[in-house]
């Protein structure tokens, strides 16, 4: 399934809808479902949504987890707000 969404229309969406608006992003832009990038971080796909929608904080191992699947940095994934409520 190809995703159509750039970072404004994401953005957008967050705010109406509490998402981490970066780690959507990166996940979008890897080519990888959420399925894919969950199972690449060792986590549920359960989990990985619940983080995506900020329902549960990420803690320092999602956080290393998903920035090495995704082949980016920590801080490029999660603000420092969010980082502080893990």
């Amino acid at each position: 399934m190809k995703y159509r969404y750039d970072y404004q229309t994401l953005a957008m969406t967050s705010q109406k809808t509490n998402t981490n608006v970066a780690l959507k992003v990166a996940i979008v832009q890897s080519g990888y479902t959420q399925r894919a990038v969950a199972r690449r971080a060792g986590m549920s796909e359960l989990r990985l949504s619940q983080i995506v929608n900020l329902r549960i904080p990420a803690t320092g191992d999602d956080r290393r987890a998903l920035a090495k699947a995704l082949r980016c940095s920590q801080a490029s994934l999660f603000s420092s707000e969010e980082a502080v409520a893990s």
